[in-house]
């Protein structure tokens, strides 16, 4: 349990990146011979993508097994544009239990100015 702890305040500190983090816990789990849950076995990401007309982009792949502290390390412009969208990410990973299941998008919402699209991958 302790390991991982070091490994969560690493990717809190910057000095590992989401992926590294999840490849570290997941041989940590190997190393004790416990079994990874299925979420984690199927590779699951929550994406989110925002396009805008005017060319802004918002792209966020994040591992299941860390979306919830995933709000910690979206910038701020990209969390006031999930916003404007009416994609309240925070919400979104709060549940995230409920929706790894889900084959549907979570938000897919397209008008003449955006298109916004939150699912499971």
């Amino acid at each position: 349990m302790e390991e991982r702890k070091r490994i969560l305040k690493m990717l809190e500190e910057g000095k590992i990146n989401a992926q590294q983090a999840e490849e570290l816990l997941n041989s940590i789990e190997k190393k004790v011979g416990g079994k990874r849950n299925d979420l984690k076995a199927k590779g699951k990401k929550l994406r989110v993508r925002v396009e805008s007309e005017d060319g802004e982009k918002v792209n966020i792949s994040i591992p299941l097994s860390l979306a919830k502290l995933a709000t910690r390390f979206i910038s701020k412009a990209q969390h006031e544009s999930l916003e404007s969208a009416g994609v309240d990410l925070t919400t979104i990973v709060e549940h995230i239990e409920e929706l790894e299941n889900m084959e549907e998008d979570i938000v897919n919402v397209e008008s003449d100015e955006e298109k916004v699209r939150v699912y499971i991958e």
